[in-house]
Protein backbone atom coordinates (compact mmCIF):
# COMPACT_ATOMS: atom_id res chain seq x y z
CA UNK A 1 0.00 0.00 0.00
CA UNK A 2 1.04 3.80 -0.50
CA UNK A 3 2.02 5.91 2.42
CA UNK A 4 0.01 9.09 2.72
CA UNK A 5 2.10 12.37 3.77
CA UNK A 6 1.43 14.21 6.80
CA UNK A 7 1.69 17.91 7.15
CA UNK A 8 5.38 17.50 9.09
CA UNK A 9 6.02 15.60 5.93
CA UNK A 10 6.18 12.18 7.61
CA UNK A 11 4.94 9.27 5.45
CA UNK A 12 1.57 7.72 7.55
CA UNK A 13 0.16 4.12 6.22
CA UNK A 14 -3.73 3.96 5.87
CA UNK A 15 -4.45 2.68 9.24
CA UNK A 16 -2.19 6.04 10.53
CA UNK A 17 -4.82 8.76 8.16
CA UNK A 18 -7.66 6.51 9.65
CA UNK A 19 -6.70 6.55 12.80
CA UNK A 20 -6.01 10.92 12.74
CA UNK A 21 -9.42 10.96 11.78
CA UNK A 22 -10.81 8.80 14.68
CA UNK A 23 -13.28 11.20 17.36
CA UNK A 24 -10.99 10.60 20.82
CA UNK A 25 -12.97 9.24 23.56
CA UNK A 26 -16.00 7.85 21.47
CA UNK A 27 -15.35 4.39 22.88
CA UNK A 28 -17.04 3.27 25.93
CA UNK A 29 -14.90 2.10 29.23
CA UNK A 30 -15.89 0.51 32.21
CA UNK A 31 -14.29 3.90 34.20
CA UNK A 32 -16.45 6.61 32.00
CA UNK A 33 -18.34 8.80 34.16
CA UNK A 34 -22.01 9.66 32.93
CA UNK A 35 -25.48 10.03 34.60
CA UNK A 36 -26.85 6.57 36.19
CA UNK A 37 -30.44 5.24 34.87
CA UNK A 38 -33.29 6.91 36.74
CA UNK A 39 -34.63 4.00 37.50
CA UNK A 40 -34.47 0.25 39.57
CA UNK A 41 -31.22 -1.87 38.33
CA UNK A 42 -33.93 -4.38 37.60
CA UNK A 43 -35.38 -2.41 34.83
CA UNK A 44 -31.97 -1.49 33.93
CA UNK A 45 -30.71 -4.93 33.62
CA UNK A 46 -34.66 -5.51 32.18
CA UNK A 47 -33.56 -2.92 29.51
CA UNK A 48 -29.98 -4.47 28.72
CA UNK A 49 -31.07 -7.76 28.59
CA UNK A 50 -33.61 -7.22 25.59
CA UNK A 51 -31.37 -4.79 23.38
CA UNK A 52 -28.47 -7.77 23.77
CA UNK A 53 -31.30 -10.11 22.97
CA UNK A 54 -32.93 -8.26 20.20
CA UNK A 55 -28.91 -7.72 18.62
CA UNK A 56 -28.44 -12.05 18.49
CA UNK A 57 -32.20 -12.88 18.01
CA UNK A 58 -34.07 -10.02 16.68
CA UNK A 59 -34.58 -11.81 13.16
CA UNK A 60 -37.29 -14.20 15.46
CA UNK A 61 -39.44 -11.68 15.68
CA UNK A 62 -42.58 -11.92 13.59
CA UNK A 63 -41.74 -7.96 12.33
CA UNK A 64 -37.87 -7.68 12.42
CA UNK A 65 -36.38 -4.48 12.55
CA UNK A 66 -33.15 -3.67 11.51
CA UNK A 67 -32.84 -0.39 14.31
CA UNK A 68 -33.41 0.12 17.48
CA UNK A 69 -34.33 3.78 18.78
CA UNK A 70 -34.06 4.43 22.09
CA UNK A 71 -35.31 7.68 22.85
CA UNK A 72 -35.27 10.25 26.34
CA UNK A 73 -34.62 13.32 27.89
CA UNK A 74 -31.09 14.52 28.81
CA UNK A 75 -29.64 12.75 32.28
CA UNK A 76 -32.14 10.00 31.85
CA UNK A 77 -29.19 7.19 31.67
CA UNK A 78 -29.18 6.53 28.21
CA UNK A 79 -25.67 6.47 27.59
CA UNK A 80 -24.74 4.23 30.67
CA UNK A 81 -27.58 1.49 29.53
CA UNK A 82 -25.72 1.49 25.96
CA UNK A 83 -22.40 1.51 27.24
CA UNK A 84 -23.30 -1.63 29.44
CA UNK A 85 -24.42 -2.93 26.54
CA UNK A 86 -21.51 -2.45 24.34
CA UNK A 87 -19.19 -3.56 26.31
CA UNK A 88 -21.93 -7.12 26.77
CA UNK A 89 -21.80 -7.05 23.26
CA UNK A 90 -18.18 -6.93 22.91
CA UNK A 91 -17.42 -9.70 24.73
CA UNK A 92 -19.96 -12.05 23.13
CA UNK A 93 -18.21 -10.89 19.91
CA UNK A 94 -21.38 -8.85 18.84
CA UNK A 95 -20.29 -5.37 18.58
CA UNK A 96 -18.85 -4.10 15.03
CA UNK A 97 -18.40 -0.56 16.21
CA UNK A 98 -19.94 2.33 18.32
CA UNK A 99 -19.64 5.64 18.21
CA UNK A 100 -20.33 7.97 21.72
CA UNK A 101 -20.39 11.29 21.06
CA UNK A 102 -21.52 12.26 24.83
CA UNK A 103 -18.01 11.21 25.49
CA UNK A 104 -15.72 13.04 22.95
CA UNK A 105 -15.05 16.48 22.83
CA UNK A 106 -17.78 19.25 23.49
CA UNK A 107 -18.58 19.22 19.35
CA UNK A 108 -18.26 16.13 17.80
CA UNK A 109 -17.87 16.96 14.09
CA UNK A 110 -20.00 15.27 11.74
CA UNK A 111 -16.57 14.39 9.54
CA UNK A 112 -15.30 11.86 12.69
CA UNK A 113 -18.65 9.48 12.60
CA UNK A 114 -17.68 7.42 10.19
CA UNK A 115 -13.51 7.29 10.06
CA UNK A 116 -14.83 6.46 13.67
CA UNK A 117 -17.05 3.27 12.63
CA UNK A 118 -14.75 2.15 9.56
CA UNK A 119 -11.24 2.06 11.98
CA UNK A 120 -13.06 -0.32 14.63
CA UNK A 121 -14.25 -1.86 11.13
CA UNK A 122 -10.77 -2.27 10.47
CA UNK A 123 -9.52 -3.37 14.06
CA UNK A 124 -12.26 -6.03 14.57
CA UNK A 125 -10.11 -9.91 14.83
CA UNK A 126 -13.83 -11.05 12.80
CA UNK A 127 -13.45 -9.04 9.47
CA UNK A 128 -9.95 -9.03 8.60
CA UNK A 129 -10.82 -9.22 4.69
CA UNK A 130 -13.11 -6.30 5.02
CA UNK A 131 -10.60 -4.38 6.79
CA UNK A 132 -8.14 -4.85 3.97
CA UNK A 133 -10.85 -3.11 1.91
CA UNK A 134 -11.16 -0.40 4.02
CA UNK A 135 -7.81 0.23 4.32
CA UNK A 136 -7.58 0.11 0.76
CA UNK A 137 -10.09 2.65 0.22
CA UNK A 138 -8.12 5.18 2.35
CA UNK A 139 -5.09 4.52 0.56
CA UNK A 140 -6.85 4.89 -3.12
CA UNK A 141 -8.46 8.13 -1.78
CA UNK A 142 -6.81 10.06 0.80
CA UNK A 143 -9.77 13.12 0.43
CA UNK A 144 -12.18 10.98 1.24
CA UNK A 145 -12.46 12.45 4.64
CA UNK A 146 -13.28 15.84 3.42
CA UNK A 147 -16.14 14.58 1.62
CA UNK A 148 -20.03 14.66 2.99
CA UNK A 149 -21.52 11.63 5.02
CA UNK A 150 -22.95 9.75 2.74
CA UNK A 151 -20.07 9.91 0.26
CA UNK A 152 -17.68 8.33 3.31
CA UNK A 153 -20.15 6.02 4.30
CA UNK A 154 -20.38 4.62 0.54
CA UNK A 155 -16.01 5.07 0.55
CA UNK A 156 -14.96 3.31 3.61
CA UNK A 157 -17.61 1.32 4.76
CA UNK A 158 -20.30 0.28 1.37
CA UNK A 159 -17.71 -0.26 -0.98
CA UNK A 160 -15.41 -2.62 0.98
CA UNK A 161 -18.65 -4.54 2.50
CA UNK A 162 -19.75 -5.41 -1.82
CA UNK A 163 -16.09 -6.48 -2.37
CA UNK A 164 -16.18 -8.54 0.67
CA UNK A 165 -16.68 -11.89 -0.26
CA UNK A 166 -14.46 -14.26 1.41
CA UNK A 167 -15.30 -14.16 4.90
CA UNK A 168 -18.26 -16.44 6.23
CA UNK A 169 -20.33 -13.80 7.68
CA UNK A 170 -22.24 -16.20 10.66
CA UNK A 171 -19.00 -15.55 12.67
CA UNK A 172 -19.40 -11.50 11.92
CA UNK A 173 -20.28 -9.12 14.96
CA UNK A 174 -23.75 -7.75 14.59
CA UNK A 175 -24.61 -4.11 15.77
CA UNK A 176 -23.39 -0.56 15.61
CA UNK A 177 -24.34 1.48 18.24
CA UNK A 178 -24.62 5.38 18.32
CA UNK A 179 -25.09 7.33 20.97
CA UNK A 180 -25.95 10.50 21.81
CA UNK A 181 -26.67 11.35 18.04
CA UNK A 182 -28.48 15.00 19.09
CA UNK A 183 -25.10 15.88 20.65
CA UNK A 184 -23.11 15.01 17.16
CA UNK A 185 -21.74 18.03 15.17
CA UNK A 186 -21.22 21.72 15.86
CA UNK A 187 -23.96 23.94 14.94
CA UNK A 188 -23.28 24.83 11.50
CA UNK A 189 -20.91 22.76 9.02
CA UNK A 190 -19.80 22.97 5.29
CA UNK A 191 -21.42 19.56 3.99
CA UNK A 192 -19.83 17.72 0.69
CA UNK A 193 -21.32 20.22 -1.63
CA UNK A 194 -19.87 23.57 0.51
CA UNK A 195 -23.63 24.84 1.68
CA UNK A 196 -24.08 25.65 5.31
CA UNK A 197 -26.59 23.85 7.07
CA UNK A 198 -27.54 24.16 10.59
CA UNK A 199 -27.31 20.92 12.88
CA UNK A 200 -31.04 19.32 12.22
CA UNK A 201 -29.65 19.02 8.26
CA UNK A 202 -26.64 17.59 9.89
CA UNK A 203 -28.37 14.80 11.45
CA UNK A 204 -30.75 14.31 9.15
CA UNK A 205 -27.80 13.94 6.42
CA UNK A 206 -26.34 10.96 8.72
CA UNK A 207 -29.21 9.27 9.41
CA UNK A 208 -30.54 9.23 5.51
CA UNK A 209 -27.07 7.88 5.06
CA UNK A 210 -27.61 5.48 7.82
CA UNK A 211 -30.87 3.88 6.41
CA UNK A 212 -29.27 3.75 2.90
CA UNK A 213 -27.09 1.51 4.29
CA UNK A 214 -30.04 -0.67 6.10
CA UNK A 215 -31.76 -0.87 3.04
CA UNK A 216 -28.64 -2.73 1.22
CA UNK A 217 -28.45 -6.39 1.16
CA UNK A 218 -24.58 -6.02 1.66
CA UNK A 219 -24.84 -4.10 5.03
CA UNK A 220 -24.87 -7.07 7.52
CA UNK A 221 -25.16 -5.10 10.69
CA UNK A 222 -28.38 -3.60 13.00
CA UNK A 223 -28.26 -0.33 14.18
CA UNK A 224 -28.62 0.82 17.86
CA UNK A 225 -29.39 5.14 18.13
CA UNK A 226 -29.62 6.55 21.49
CA UNK A 227 -31.13 10.64 21.27
CA UNK A 228 -33.32 12.79 23.04
CA UNK A 229 -36.60 13.23 20.94
CA UNK A 230 -35.04 16.28 18.61
CA UNK A 231 -38.03 17.38 16.55
CA UNK A 232 -35.74 16.59 13.38
CA UNK A 233 -34.97 12.84 14.79
CA UNK A 234 -38.19 11.84 15.68
CA UNK A 235 -39.32 12.98 12.18
CA UNK A 236 -37.13 10.90 10.78
CA UNK A 237 -38.15 7.58 13.18
CA UNK A 238 -41.87 8.31 12.41
CA UNK A 239 -41.56 9.11 8.82
CA UNK A 240 -39.16 7.35 6.55
CA UNK A 241 -37.56 4.92 8.90
CA UNK A 242 -40.39 3.82 10.62
CA UNK A 243 -40.72 0.15 9.16
CA UNK A 244 -37.30 -0.35 9.66
CA UNK A 245 -37.67 0.58 13.42
CA UNK A 246 -38.42 -0.75 16.85
CA UNK A 247 -38.75 2.09 19.59
CA UNK A 248 -37.70 1.88 23.35
CA UNK A 249 -38.41 5.45 24.93
CA UNK A 250 -37.20 5.72 28.64
CA UNK A 251 -39.11 9.52 28.98
CA UNK A 252 -40.97 8.66 31.56
CA UNK A 253 -38.62 6.80 34.38
CA UNK A 254 -39.51 9.32 37.21
CA UNK A 255 -43.06 7.53 37.72
CA UNK A 256 -43.32 4.55 39.03
CA UNK A 257 -46.33 3.88 36.26
CA UNK A 258 -43.20 4.86 33.75
CA UNK A 259 -40.98 2.51 34.35
CA UNK A 260 -43.13 -0.36 35.34
CA UNK A 261 -44.14 0.46 31.52
CA UNK A 262 -40.60 0.18 30.43
CA UNK A 263 -39.60 -3.11 32.40
CA UNK A 264 -42.86 -4.63 31.39
CA UNK A 265 -42.10 -3.88 27.46
CA UNK A 266 -38.61 -4.77 27.71
CA UNK A 267 -39.86 -8.57 29.30
CA UNK A 268 -42.90 -8.83 26.93
CA UNK A 269 -40.30 -8.41 23.55
CA UNK A 270 -37.75 -11.05 24.75
CA UNK A 271 -41.15 -13.40 25.37
CA UNK A 272 -42.76 -12.69 21.99
CA UNK A 273 -39.21 -13.35 20.15
CA UNK A 274 -39.01 -16.84 22.16
CA UNK A 275 -42.56 -17.71 21.75
CA UNK A 276 -42.81 -16.12 18.03
CA UNK A 277 -46.08 -14.30 19.13
CA UNK A 278 -47.15 -11.07 17.62
CA UNK A 279 -46.52 -7.59 18.92
CA UNK A 280 -49.65 -6.81 19.83
CA UNK A 281 -49.76 -9.38 22.78
CA UNK A 282 -50.48 -8.06 25.35
CA UNK A 283 -53.01 -6.33 24.43
CA UNK A 284 -53.18 -2.70 25.71
CA UNK A 285 -55.62 -2.89 28.50
CA UNK A 286 -54.27 -5.92 29.98
CA UNK A 287 -50.49 -3.57 30.22
CA UNK A 288 -52.41 -0.90 31.98
CA UNK A 289 -53.87 -3.14 34.20
CA UNK A 290 -50.28 -4.93 34.98
CA UNK A 291 -48.90 -1.32 35.48
CA UNK A 292 -51.93 -0.70 37.74
CA UNK A 293 -51.77 -3.52 40.16
CA UNK A 294 -47.74 -3.01 40.48
CA UNK A 295 -48.37 0.34 41.27
CA UNK A 296 -50.46 -0.29 44.22
CA UNK A 297 -48.09 -2.78 45.34
CA UNK A 298 -45.32 0.24 45.37
CA UNK A 299 -43.05 -1.46 43.99
CA UNK A 300 -41.03 -3.98 41.47
CA UNK A 301 -42.06 -7.15 42.93
CA UNK A 302 -45.30 -7.51 41.66
CA UNK A 303 -44.01 -7.17 37.74
CA UNK A 304 -41.26 -8.90 38.01
CA UNK A 305 -43.00 -12.05 39.72
CA UNK A 306 -45.28 -12.31 36.86
CA UNK A 307 -42.72 -11.85 34.05
CA UNK A 308 -41.15 -15.30 35.62
CA UNK A 309 -44.24 -16.90 36.24
CA UNK A 310 -44.68 -16.78 32.34
CA UNK A 311 -40.92 -17.86 31.75
CA UNK A 312 -41.17 -20.54 33.93
CA UNK A 313 -45.00 -21.67 33.44
CA UNK A 314 -45.37 -25.02 30.99
CA UNK A 315 -48.80 -23.17 29.69
CA UNK A 316 -48.43 -20.80 27.06
CA UNK A 317 -47.30 -17.52 27.76
CA UNK A 318 -50.97 -16.22 26.70
CA UNK A 319 -52.24 -18.73 29.24
CA UNK A 320 -49.82 -18.13 31.66
CA UNK A 321 -50.48 -14.10 31.82
CA UNK A 322 -54.87 -14.67 31.96
CA UNK A 323 -53.56 -17.30 35.32
CA UNK A 324 -51.50 -14.63 36.63
CA UNK A 325 -54.00 -12.19 36.35
CA UNK A 326 -56.90 -14.37 36.99
CA UNK A 327 -57.17 -14.26 41.16
CA UNK A 328 -56.55 -11.07 41.72
CA UNK A 329 -59.81 -8.99 43.18
CA UNK A 330 -61.58 -6.32 41.54
CA UNK A 331 -61.09 -3.68 42.82
CA UNK A 332 -58.33 -4.67 45.85
CA UNK A 333 -58.71 -5.48 49.04
CA UNK A 334 -55.85 -3.40 50.76
CA UNK A 335 -52.46 -2.62 48.61
CA UNK A 336 -51.22 -5.86 48.55
CA UNK A 337 -54.16 -7.61 46.97
CA UNK A 338 -52.92 -8.09 43.98
CA UNK A 339 -49.39 -9.36 44.89
CA UNK A 340 -50.69 -11.80 47.54
CA UNK A 341 -53.76 -13.63 44.51
CA UNK A 342 -50.19 -14.02 42.78
CA UNK A 343 -48.33 -15.33 45.43
CA UNK A 344 -51.27 -17.99 45.76
CA UNK A 345 -51.66 -18.51 42.51
CA UNK A 346 -48.30 -19.70 42.31
CA UNK A 347 -47.99 -21.87 45.21
CA UNK A 348 -51.16 -23.36 44.71
CA UNK A 349 -49.61 -24.75 41.51
CA UNK A 350 -47.83 -26.92 43.70
CA UNK A 351 -48.93 -30.61 44.35
CA UNK A 352 -48.87 -29.69 48.40
CA UNK A 353 -49.37 -25.77 48.47
CA UNK A 354 -49.38 -25.57 51.87
CA UNK A 355 -46.15 -28.16 52.79
CA UNK A 356 -44.32 -26.05 49.23
CA UNK A 357 -45.23 -22.93 51.52
CA UNK A 358 -43.10 -24.39 54.69
CA UNK A 359 -40.51 -25.43 52.39
CA UNK A 360 -40.00 -22.34 51.21
CA UNK A 361 -39.92 -20.52 54.81
CA UNK A 362 -38.02 -23.38 56.36
CA UNK A 363 -34.87 -22.96 53.68
CA UNK A 364 -35.02 -19.26 54.22
CA UNK A 365 -34.52 -19.77 57.72
CA UNK A 366 -31.58 -22.23 57.47
CA UNK A 367 -30.06 -20.03 54.95
CA UNK A 368 -30.55 -16.93 56.82
CA UNK A 369 -28.61 -19.36 59.70
CA UNK A 370 -30.96 -19.84 62.19
CA UNK A 371 -30.85 -23.69 62.25
CA UNK A 372 -27.26 -23.62 61.64
CA UNK A 373 -24.06 -23.81 64.43
CA UNK A 374 -22.30 -21.78 61.91
CA UNK A 375 -23.97 -18.32 62.27
CA UNK A 376 -22.94 -17.40 58.59
CA UNK A 377 -23.20 -21.26 57.13
CA UNK A 378 -25.50 -21.35 53.80
CA UNK A 379 -26.47 -24.45 52.54
CA UNK A 380 -26.78 -25.58 49.07
CA UNK A 381 -29.45 -26.49 47.63
CA UNK A 382 -28.05 -30.20 47.03
CA UNK A 383 -27.82 -30.64 50.33
CA UNK A 384 -31.38 -29.26 51.49
CA UNK A 385 -33.35 -31.10 48.56
CA UNK A 386 -32.07 -34.31 49.99
CA UNK A 387 -32.92 -33.18 53.42
CA UNK A 388 -36.24 -32.32 53.21
CA UNK A 389 -36.77 -34.98 51.31
CA UNK A 390 -35.78 -38.87 51.22
CA UNK A 391 -35.18 -38.75 47.61
CA UNK A 392 -35.22 -36.37 45.20
CA UNK A 393 -36.48 -35.03 42.76
CA UNK A 394 -38.91 -35.02 45.93
CA UNK A 395 -38.03 -31.72 46.70
CA UNK A 396 -37.37 -30.96 43.46
CA UNK A 397 -40.74 -31.55 41.99
CA UNK A 398 -42.44 -30.45 45.26
CA UNK A 399 -41.05 -26.57 44.25
CA UNK A 400 -40.61 -26.88 40.33
CA UNK A 401 -43.46 -24.70 39.75
CA UNK A 402 -42.23 -22.16 42.15
CA UNK A 403 -38.94 -20.88 39.92
CA UNK A 404 -40.95 -17.94 39.81
CA UNK A 405 -40.49 -17.34 43.39
CA UNK A 406 -37.10 -18.80 44.48
CA UNK A 407 -33.79 -19.31 42.03
CA UNK A 408 -33.03 -23.45 41.93
CA UNK A 409 -29.95 -24.49 40.61
CA UNK A 410 -29.32 -27.58 38.54
CA UNK A 411 -29.70 -31.06 39.63
CA UNK A 412 -25.42 -31.10 39.45
CA UNK A 413 -24.67 -28.01 40.87
CA UNK A 414 -24.05 -29.11 44.43
CA UNK A 415 -22.33 -25.75 45.32
CA UNK A 416 -25.15 -22.75 44.92
CA UNK A 417 -28.09 -21.96 47.41
CA UNK A 418 -31.66 -21.37 46.79
CA UNK A 419 -31.92 -17.70 46.35
CA UNK A 420 -35.34 -16.01 46.87
CA UNK A 421 -36.27 -13.02 44.46
CA UNK A 422 -38.15 -10.74 46.93
CA UNK A 423 -38.76 -11.01 51.21
CA UNK A 424 -42.21 -9.41 50.57
CA UNK A 425 -42.89 -13.50 49.67
CA UNK A 426 -42.47 -14.26 53.59
CA UNK A 427 -44.16 -11.46 54.69
CA UNK A 428 -47.04 -12.97 53.10
CA UNK A 429 -46.68 -16.31 54.36
CA UNK A 430 -46.01 -15.23 57.95
CA UNK A 431 -49.70 -12.78 57.68
CA UNK A 432 -52.15 -15.29 58.27
CA UNK A 433 -54.85 -12.70 57.38
CA UNK A 434 -53.13 -12.48 53.87
CA UNK A 435 -52.01 -15.70 53.27
CA UNK A 436 -55.08 -17.84 55.01
CA UNK A 437 -54.51 -21.55 54.62
CA UNK A 438 -50.93 -20.84 53.37
CA UNK A 439 -49.94 -19.50 56.34
CA UNK A 440 -46.68 -20.76 57.69
CA UNK A 441 -45.98 -20.06 61.57
CA UNK A 442 -42.93 -20.97 63.69
CA UNK A 443 -44.80 -24.37 64.48
CA UNK A 444 -45.23 -25.26 61.06
CA UNK A 445 -41.32 -24.61 60.13
CA UNK A 446 -40.01 -26.10 63.48
CA UNK A 447 -41.83 -29.56 63.15
CA UNK A 448 -41.48 -30.06 60.05
CA UNK A 449 -37.33 -29.12 60.62
CA UNK A 450 -37.57 -31.81 63.57
CA UNK A 451 -39.04 -34.52 61.37
CA UNK A 452 -36.86 -34.22 58.73
CA UNK A 453 -33.71 -33.79 61.41
CA UNK A 454 -34.92 -37.13 63.46
CA UNK A 455 -34.95 -39.03 60.07
CA UNK A 456 -31.97 -38.50 58.70
CA UNK A 457 -31.10 -39.71 62.97
CA UNK A 458 -33.08 -42.55 62.54
CA UNK A 459 -31.94 -43.84 59.05
CA UNK A 460 -28.50 -43.00 60.05
CA UNK A 461 -27.61 -40.56 57.71
CA UNK A 462 -28.91 -40.94 53.67
CA UNK A 463 -29.25 -44.14 52.73
CA UNK A 464 -31.00 -42.77 49.28
CA UNK A 465 -28.14 -40.85 48.16
CA UNK A 466 -25.61 -42.16 45.97
CA UNK A 467 -22.83 -43.56 47.47
CA UNK A 468 -20.21 -41.27 46.93
CA UNK A 469 -22.39 -38.16 47.76
CA UNK A 470 -23.54 -39.78 51.58
CA UNK A 471 -20.54 -38.13 53.28
CA UNK A 472 -20.65 -35.28 51.70
CA UNK A 473 -24.41 -34.88 52.75
CA UNK A 474 -23.60 -35.71 56.18
CA UNK A 475 -20.66 -33.20 56.54
CA UNK A 476 -22.89 -30.61 56.13
CA UNK A 477 -25.93 -31.98 58.32
CA UNK A 478 -23.54 -32.20 61.42
CA UNK A 479 -23.40 -28.23 61.22
CA UNK A 480 -27.42 -28.04 61.47
CA UNK A 481 -28.25 -27.26 65.06
CA UNK A 482 -30.68 -29.42 67.07
CA UNK A 483 -30.99 -26.69 69.85
CA UNK A 484 -32.52 -24.27 67.77
CA UNK A 485 -34.90 -22.68 69.89
CA UNK A 486 -34.91 -24.96 72.65
CA UNK A 487 -34.60 -27.86 70.60
CA UNK A 488 -36.67 -30.24 68.64
CA UNK A 489 -40.31 -30.84 68.71
CA UNK A 490 -41.08 -34.34 68.29
CA UNK A 491 -43.90 -37.25 68.37
CA UNK A 492 -42.96 -39.63 70.55
CA UNK A 493 -45.69 -42.07 69.15
CA UNK A 494 -43.48 -41.39 65.34
CA UNK A 495 -39.86 -40.77 66.78
CA UNK A 496 -39.64 -44.09 69.03
CA UNK A 497 -36.67 -46.19 67.53
CA UNK A 498 -33.71 -46.62 68.24
CA UNK A 499 -30.79 -49.47 66.89
CA UNK A 500 -27.98 -48.50 69.32
CA UNK A 501 -26.55 -50.85 72.17
CA UNK A 502 -25.80 -50.06 75.38
CA UNK A 503 -22.67 -50.40 76.80
CA UNK A 504 -22.98 -52.56 80.63
CA UNK A 505 -22.37 -50.05 82.94
CA UNK A 506 -23.65 -47.11 81.57
CA UNK A 507 -26.75 -45.98 83.93
CA UNK A 508 -28.99 -42.72 83.22
CA UNK A 509 -29.17 -40.58 86.75
CA UNK A 510 -33.00 -40.81 88.07
CA UNK A 511 -34.98 -37.49 88.41
CA UNK A 512 -33.87 -36.21 91.74
CA UNK A 513 -36.18 -37.97 94.62
CA UNK A 514 -35.17 -39.48 98.13
CA UNK A 515 -34.49 -43.27 98.04
CA UNK A 516 -33.94 -43.25 94.08
CA UNK A 517 -32.34 -45.92 92.51
CA UNK A 518 -30.20 -44.91 89.21
CA UNK A 519 -32.43 -45.79 85.75
CA UNK A 520 -30.15 -48.67 83.66
CA UNK A 521 -30.28 -47.66 79.81
CA UNK A 522 -29.40 -50.97 78.92
CA UNK A 523 -33.73 -52.42 79.82
CA UNK A 524 -34.51 -49.69 77.49
CA UNK A 525 -31.74 -50.59 74.88
CA UNK A 526 -31.77 -54.22 74.81
CA UNK A 527 -31.61 -55.73 71.82
CA UNK A 528 -30.77 -53.66 69.44
CA UNK A 529 -27.26 -53.90 66.84
CA UNK A 530 -24.72 -52.23 67.91
CA UNK A 531 -22.92 -51.05 64.62
CA UNK A 532 -19.71 -52.64 63.96
CA UNK A 533 -16.10 -51.23 63.88
CA UNK A 534 -16.05 -49.66 67.67
CA UNK A 535 -14.36 -51.87 69.56
CA UNK A 536 -13.91 -50.46 72.69
CA UNK A 537 -15.87 -47.32 72.13
CA UNK A 538 -16.64 -44.54 74.94
CA UNK A 539 -19.82 -43.90 74.71
CA UNK A 540 -21.62 -40.51 76.70
CA UNK A 541 -25.11 -40.46 76.86
CA UNK A 542 -26.82 -37.37 77.34
CA UNK A 543 -30.49 -37.00 79.09
CA UNK A 544 -32.60 -33.83 78.95
CA UNK A 545 -36.22 -33.10 78.58
CA UNK A 546 -37.99 -32.38 75.06
CA UNK A 547 -37.27 -28.96 74.29
CA UNK A 548 -33.34 -29.89 75.08
CA UNK A 549 -31.16 -26.28 76.17
CA UNK A 550 -28.14 -24.81 74.15
CA UNK A 551 -25.85 -26.32 77.02
CA UNK A 552 -27.82 -28.13 79.21
CA UNK A 553 -26.43 -28.24 82.99
CA UNK A 554 -28.15 -31.17 83.96
CA UNK A 555 -28.93 -35.13 83.23
CA UNK A 556 -31.99 -35.48 84.83
CA UNK A 557 -34.99 -37.04 83.32
CA UNK A 558 -38.85 -35.39 83.75
CA UNK A 559 -41.14 -38.46 84.24
CA UNK A 560 -43.43 -39.43 81.86
CA UNK A 561 -42.40 -37.23 78.77
CA UNK A 562 -40.76 -37.87 75.84
CA UNK A 563 -36.78 -37.37 75.92
CA UNK A 564 -34.38 -36.92 73.23
CA UNK A 565 -30.69 -39.21 74.13
CA UNK A 566 -27.74 -37.52 72.54
CA UNK A 567 -25.45 -39.94 71.86
CA UNK A 568 -21.96 -38.92 71.07
CA UNK A 569 -19.46 -41.76 70.12
CA UNK A 570 -15.70 -41.50 70.41
CA UNK A 571 -13.84 -44.30 68.79
CA UNK A 572 -9.84 -44.91 68.69
CA UNK A 573 -9.87 -44.61 64.90
CA UNK A 574 -13.05 -42.35 63.88
CA UNK A 575 -12.31 -43.39 59.97
CA UNK A 576 -12.26 -47.10 60.01
CA UNK A 577 -13.42 -48.99 57.98
CA UNK A 578 -17.34 -49.91 58.62
CA UNK A 579 -17.93 -46.75 60.62
CA UNK A 580 -20.45 -44.80 59.42
CA UNK A 581 -19.24 -41.27 59.13
CA UNK A 582 -22.50 -39.38 61.14
CA UNK A 583 -21.04 -41.62 64.59
CA UNK A 584 -17.65 -39.37 64.43
CA UNK A 585 -20.02 -36.15 65.54
CA UNK A 586 -23.17 -37.73 66.78
CA UNK A 587 -26.72 -38.43 66.57
CA UNK A 588 -30.06 -37.73 68.24
CA UNK A 589 -32.16 -40.86 69.73
CA UNK A 590 -35.38 -40.20 70.83
CA UNK A 591 -37.14 -42.08 73.53
CA UNK A 592 -40.26 -42.17 75.59
CA UNK A 593 -38.85 -42.10 79.64
CA UNK A 594 -42.37 -43.91 80.98
CA UNK A 595 -42.10 -46.40 78.10
CA UNK A 596 -38.35 -47.42 77.09
CA UNK A 597 -36.80 -46.47 80.53
CA UNK A 598 -37.18 -48.64 83.18
CA UNK A 599 -35.25 -48.99 86.92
Amino acid sequence: MAHTESQHGVALTPIEVLEAHVAGGAFPSSSMACDSPKCQLETVLAVQDELVDWISHGHRDVRPTSIKWIVGPAGVGETSILSAVARSCRQKNLLAASFFSSLSPPTCPQSSLIPTLAYQLVQHPNLPHLGTHILSAVDRLPSVFDLAVESQLDSLIMTPLHQERQSDRSTWPKVIIIDGLDACGSETYRGGTGIGHDKDEEQREILRALLTAIADPSFSFKIVFASRPEPAIRAFFDGPAKDFTAVLALDDLQSIEGELALFLEAKFARIRRTHLIDGSWPLEDVSRALVANGRRSGQLVYAATVIRFIEESTLSPQKALEVALGNAPIPPIHPFSQLDALYTTILQSSPNPSRAATWLSLIRSINSGRYCLEKERSFPAFFLMWFLEAAPPGAEGLLHNHRSLVQIPPSEDKTTPYSFYHKSLFEFLEDGKRSGPLHVTFVHRHTLYTAQYLNVCINKGFPEAPPAERDELLDYFVDLDPFFEGGLLYSGDTHLRCDVECVPGITVPQPARAGGAPYSAAAALRGKSFPRGFGESEIDFNIAPNFLRRSPSSTKVVERIPVVVILTIRTSSPKSASVPRHFDSGTLVPLDFAAKLSS
